[in-house]
């Protein structure tokens, strides 16, 4: 994370060298332990929205199970 971190930097700073405007994600401009929280933080609330999705799925009858077949 600190490589990446270092590289953003110097990408900002060197801004000037691109053709456009370079906008990093604001995670990369975090503090180490806030960044692992907010991946964690990501990662648990997709999982969750995966898992609840599965589910529904489970619940909701399929075509051929509607009509009888």
């Amino acid at each position: 994370m600190k490589n990446i971190q270092l590289a953003c930097k110097r990408v900002e700073k060197n801004q000037h060298h691109f053709a456009g405007k370079i906008k990093l994600p604001k995670i990369l401009r975090m503090k180490e332990e806030d960044a692992l929280l907010a991946i964690t933080v990501q990662d648990l609330f997709i999982n969750t929205m995966f898992y609840e999705g599965e589910r529904d799925e489970e619940q909701i009858p399929s075509f051929s199970e509607r009509k009888g077949h």
